[in-house]
């Protein structure tokens, strides 16, 4: 009998310190699934402008918009696949659960962490735009005579969009020239 308790005490001693061995054992990683919300690159040239230089990937969400994000913890085996969601400037966007929604335009970070190790982390870069709504076009003279100029002035509404610009263009040069 007292073999069999030696035996179940060892058991009871050993097992906890295995299980933690194990998990302890796995290299938790993060993925985010961001087929609905585009990630640029740090240097990408479309950033020109929007944001200050950053080593973080950058996302780019117009204001009042959600997200909802689907991150995958792996491995398989991680117990508990939750995650958490912070900002480091919620005037400017909101993170609740799993959903990133854009409160005003400016810049935040975003940090994902995994539950189960929260120093596993991912982080983002997240710029929120005013996009532009509708664009008028006003022109300095109603007629233009055969080789003469006329100026073109663009408006944006909003008024306060974040990128105000025009590419002028003409699909027939052979009438008319546009330049900037």
């Amino acid at each position: 009998m007292k073999k069999v308790l030696a035996f179940l005490l060892a058991m009871l001693l050993l097992c906890p310190g295995m299980a933690a061995l194990a998990e302890g054992g796995e290299t938790i990683t993060l993925e985010l699934n961001t087929a609905k919300l585009p990630v640029y690159a740090a240097g990408d040239p479309y950033l020109s402008g929007l944001t200050e230089q950053t080593d973080l990937p950058v996302l780019v969400m117009p204001v009042k918009k959600a997200f909802q994000l689907q991150v995958k913890v792996q491995p398989q085996t991680v117990k508990n696949k939750k995650f958490t969601l912070s900002v480091d400037n919620d005037a400017v966007v909101k993170a609740a659960g799993n959903t990133v929604t854009a409160k005003a335009p400016g810049e935040t970070v975003l940090t994902i962490a995994s539950a189960q190790d929260p120093s596993v982390t991912l982080q983002y870069r997240i710029v929120v735009i005013q996009p532009i709504t509708r664009i008028t076009v006003t022109a300095s003279e109603k007629s233009v005579p055969v080789g003469g100029t006329v100026s073109l002035t663009p408006a944006f509404v909003p008024d306060n969009a974040t990128r105000k610009q025009v590419t002028w263009s003409t699909t027939t040069d052979k009438i008319i020239s546009v330049d900037e």
